[in-house]
């Protein structure tokens, strides 16, 4: 039906509520296939709705990977900031979790180890997250590892010395998002962490930490 109407002249570029477009209103959606029409239609890639969204960040936002895709095969700023936080697309799908865009945006030029006004990187949110997965992936393609410790879980022990195994074990817990604060720290050192130990500290030596042997 979208071919159709606009193959007898309607307007692929008109908008609707709060001034989205086809297009922008396909992507929210994660309909692939009216994306590809649009696009060949020669629907604007970047039209700005009444909420500062763009048919990337509602794509991105929504976990949309092949619209993401999509998208950027057609023009699609990548380069773009994202919110009034300074956060990036990459900080963005990082965040959310997903890895292909982030894998996609990494593709068309995102930098790795761009900052939000907190001074934070994509690296920093995928750890904050619990995102292994992209946390890797981050780090394989150069991210800088320290940008995993971020402000609120105090100075970084891993810029001066290396960590033991429990010290890596809460680390990984501070990272993932398990609210182990410095106000918590004793608390946490007495929990019993030797059943998931392993699997921490070999998530933290993945990601190049330097950990002790003693």
């Amino acid at each position: 039906m979208a071919r159709l109407l606009l193959d007898r002249g309607a307007d692929v570029n008109t908008t609707g509520r709060r001034n989205l477009t086809p297009l922008a209103t396909a992507s929210l959606g994660g309909h692939l296939e009216l994306v590809e029409v649009f696009l060949d239609a020669g629907a604007d890639p970047d039209p700005v709705d009444d909420t500062g969204h763009t048919p990337l960040s509602w794509a991105l936002e929504r976990g949309h990977s092949p619209v993401v895709r999509a998208l950027l095969a057609h023009g699609a700023d990548a380069l773009r900031v994202s919110d009034d936080g300074g956060r990036t697309f990459l900080h963005t799908a990082a965040l959310g979790g997903h890895l292909d865009a982030v894998s996609a945006l990494i593709e068309y030029g995102v930098p790795i180890d761009a900052t939000d006004h907190q001074g934070h990187t994509p690296l920093y949110y995928a750890g904050r997250y619990g995102h292994e997965s992209i946390a890797e992936f981050l780090v394989a393609r150069g991210a800088d590892s320290s940008a995993l410790v971020g402000q609120r879980f105090g100075p970084s022990p891993l810029l001066s010395r290396s960590l033991d195994e429990g010290e890596a074990s809460l680390w990984y817990l501070n990272n993932r998002g398990a609210g182990l604060y410095p106000r918590n720290r004793e608390f946490s050192e007495k929990r019993d962490l030797r059943p998931k130990r392993r699997r921490q500290v070999d998530w933290v030596r993945s990601l190049g930490i330097p950990l002790s042997t003693g």
